[in-house]
């Protein structure tokens, strides 16, 4: 057997160098991972956006202390909350007080009618002033307690409107529960 040599192949005949020829590349393969990634942050920012919507839901808060999570829901709210809070908001307050300073409703408003001050008509029931503005403080959060169990008030709101009266002083809850029996 003789060896005779290989001839050379013809340029069309070789293997393409893949090396030489300039690489194709998906004309989609970008504008399609913006558009993913674009949904993603759409749906992410949703979620966290509906997320906050239900926790500060006016029936998402619980009392105090307690979890959201848990809290069953109540129903539709026991009054009108639409334009303003129901009557029952002053009807708490006011037997709160009555209740701290051991007199009835119908006594607080008769003697803060007749033109008593209210610091004068707790000192005679020995309540003295920082218990009054304890006492004051207290009938509040336990009205804004009530409208966040009937849905008027969310727990956040009911905290903050607690917070405002503790700054406002001692003077003017006074002043605010004289003319909440006086009115």
């Amino acid at each position: 057997m003789s060896q005779e040599p290989v001839p050379a192949r013809e340029p069309s005949e070789r293997s393409p160098d893949l090396r030489s020829k300039p690489q194709r590349r998906a004309k989609w393969r970008l504008p399609l991972l913006l558009l993913i990634l674009g949904w993603v942050i759409i749906l992410g920012g949703g979620s966290v956006l509906a997320g906050l919507v239900v926790a500060n839901s006016p029936t998402a808060g619980s009392s105090r202390g307690g979890s959201s999570a848990t809290a069953e829901p109540k129903g539709p709210p026991a009054a009108d909350c639409s334009h303003g809070f129901p009557p029952s908001y002053d009807d708490t307050l006011r037997q709160q007080f009555a209740q701290g300073v051991h007199l009835t409703v119908d006594q607080v408003t008769a003697e803060l009618r007749s033109g008593k001050p209210i610091k004068d008509l707790a000192a005679e029931q020995g309540v003295a002033p920082d218990q009054l503005f304890s006492l004051e403080l207290h009938a509040y959060q336990v009205a804004d307690d009530q409208m966040v169990t009937i849905g008027c008030m969310n727990q956040y709101a009911a905290n903050q409107d607690v917070e405002r009266y503790r700054e406002s002083g001692a003077a003017q809850l006074n002043y605010d529960f004289t003319f909440l029996f006086t009115h």
